[in-house]
């Protein structure tokens, strides 16, 4: 069966996302904050709220976008164009193989590779060579944000210990 993902039906589906997800990030926002915090261990960013108010705010927030952004634009015509599975098998087929390394090799290199994997299935690399180089500064720049940054943001500030 072929599922219509563009036109009306998108749109709907849009407009439904955001909704779901600013209500789950109010919702886990509000959980975190009935959480234990132990302000009186250290530092409030060692509490167990703050994880799950980050990630409840930037649910929130992405909801949000994302639902204005829909509400901003007409819903357009339906189109015959029907779900292509061949994305949907990739990613699903890049994250079981990125999932099943986890603790087996070096976690950063893990999502540096899931990263690269993903750039050169997903990122169309046609166009003019000033397009292109364009492109992959801006991924590699992912690549060093995703691979460096956000572990360390986790074992450093959130002490968090990654695999």
């Amino acid at each position: 069966m072929v599922s219509e993902l563009s036109g009306r039906r998108l749109h709907v589906a849009d407009l439904a996302t955001g909704s779901i997800l600013i209500l789950l990030g109010a919702a886990m926002f509000v959980a975190s904050l009935a959480m234990p915090t132990y302000a009186d261990r250290g530092t409030v960013l060692t509490a167990p709220a703050i994880f799950p108010g980050f990630i409840a705010i930037i649910l929130f927030a992405l909801g949000a976008l994302l639902t204005a952004r829909t509400l901003r634009q007409p819903a357009p015509h339906p189109t015959g164009d029907g779900l292509t599975w061949r994305p949907v098998l990739t990613g699903l087929a890049l994250m079981t193989i990125a999932i099943t390394l986890v603790g087996h090799i070096n976690f950063q290199l893990l999502i540096a590779g899931f990263c690269v994997a993903f750039a050169a299935f997903f990122v169309s690399w046609r166009g003019a060579r000033a397009e292109i180089v364009r492109k992959a500064g801006a991924m590699s720049i992912v690549i060093l944000v995703v691979a460096v940054l956000i572990p360390m943001t986790f074992q450093h500030v959130f002490l968090i210990r990654l695999p």
